[in-house]
C-alpha cells in the first residue's frame, strides 16, 4: 500500500510540474505575442510622427520655354516653368509647378495672405498673374496650401489670395 501511495505521490507530482511548465511556457508566449505586438505598434506611431523640429526650405528648377517649339532656351521673356521642391529635414519633395517662384518671408507673406504660423512660403508674379504657396502643420502632417490670382480679378469677382489644400505631405513622406 505504501508502494501504491508512494507512485501515487510521485505521478501527481509529474502531473504538477506538467502543468506549471505548460502554464509558464504560455505566460512567456504571451509575454512574447505582447512584446511583439507592442513593437510594431510603436514603431508604426513613430513613423507617423513629424520630425522635431521641422527644417524646410524650396528648392526650384527652371525652365524657360519657345512658345513656338516648346523647346527650353535662356531668354527670361518667354514662357516660365518653375518646379518648385520643398527640402524637409534633407528629402525633397516636389510640391508644385509655377509660372514665377522664390522664398517669400513668413513675417512679411501678409500681403499675400500668408498666416504668421506658416512654416514656409514661396510665389511669384509674372505677366499678370501670380501663384502663391504656403506650407503649414496640421497636426502630424504638414499642408501644401495655393492660390493663384491675376490683374483681371477683382474682390467682388473672386477675392484674392482664397488659399486650398493640394498637397499633404506626412511623416512617411519624409522617411
Amino acid at each position: 500500500m505504501f508502494k501504491n501511495a508512494l507512485s501515487f505521490a510521485f505521478l501527481l507530482a509529474i502531473l504538477a510540474l506538467v502543468a506549471c511548465q505548460k502554464k509558464t511556457d504560455t505566460q512567456a508566449q504571451t509575454a512574447q505575442d505582447s512584446t511583439q505586438n507592442a513593437a510594431p505598434d510603436k514603431a508604426a506611431e513613430s513613423a507617423n510622427l513629424l520630425p522635431n523640429p521641422l527644417e524646410i526650405k524650396f528648392e526650384y528648377e527652371r525652365n524657360y520655354l519657345d512658345p513656338k517649339t516648346g523647346e527650353e532656351i535662356d531668354d527670361i521673356n518667354l514662357i516660365r516653368e518653375t518646379k518648385i521642391f520643398a527640402l524637409i529635414n534633407g528629402k525633397r519633395i516636389e510640391i508644385d509647378k509655377l509660372s514665377m517662384a522664390d522664398d517669400i518671408e513668413v513675417a512679411s507673406g501678409q500681403d499675400y495672405k500668408i498666416p504668421a504660423d506658416a512654416l514656409a512660403a514661396t510665389g511669384g508674379w509674372w505677366a499678370g498673374a501670380g501663384d502663391y504657396i504656403y506650407l503649414t502643420r496640421k497636426g502630424e502632417t504638414i499642408s501644401v496650401m495655393k492660390t493663384s490670382v491675376d490683374e483681371a480679378m477683382t474682390e467682388e469677382d473672386q477675392p484674392y489670395y482664397q488659399y486650398h489644400e493640394i498637397k499633404v505631405i506626412t511623416a512617411q513622406d519624409l522617411q
